[in-house]
């Protein structure tokens, strides 16, 4: 299913540094997007298992059930384009999947606006390198809701300083 090669970089903070950089994305980088939307459902669940509030835990569990639909998303751009069949892997299988302990909500959050903002910044640009207009609109739906996110963990950072 994800025939990536063994030189992946081995945790997120690398692979997300690697994306960043990409202006077109290959069906390797679109691989490693679905790992890493995915991922994100574990990450919001930590985040909302150390929320102090149903509110904020309500926004974070949003955020992580939008990010399993990004890979969605993602797996619909590589058939498009690749024709190939990719599933998202179980929470067992992905190797960037984790529920991180949080020890403060508020800096965790802080950090996450500035990455959500980053990712939509990311596919907006991948977005203006397709001529694929199907792909262009699945990449700018994405793109809409990384902001999406970075709005709901700002609403959740207001939330706990109450």
């Amino acid at each position: 299913m994800f025939d990536l090669p063994p030189s992946i970089p081995r945790d997120s903070k690398a692979v997300y540094a690697y994306l960043g950089t990409i202006v077109k994305p290959t069906l390797h980088d679109l691989k490693l997007m679905v790992l890493l939307e995915a991922a994100g459902e574990g990450t919001y669940r930590g985040l909302a298992d150390a929320a102090p509030t149903e509110e904020v835990r309500d926004l974070l569990q949003r955020n992580g059930r939008e990010e399993v639909g990004h890979a969605h998303r993602v797996i619909a751009i590589i058939k498009k384009l690749y024709g190939e069949e990719v599933r998202v892997p179980p929470p067992e299988d992905n190797p960037y999947f984790s529920v991180p302990e949080v020890s403060s909500l508020s800096d965790f959050l802080q950090k996450a606006v500035g990455g959500e903002l980053a990712g939509g910044k990311m596919y907006d640009d991948w977005a203006a390198q397709t001529e694929d207009e199907e792909v262009a609109q699945l990449l700018r739906q994405n793109a809409r809701e990384e902001r999406r996110h970075a709005d709901r963990d700002t609403q959740a950072l207001n939330l706990l300083k109450g």
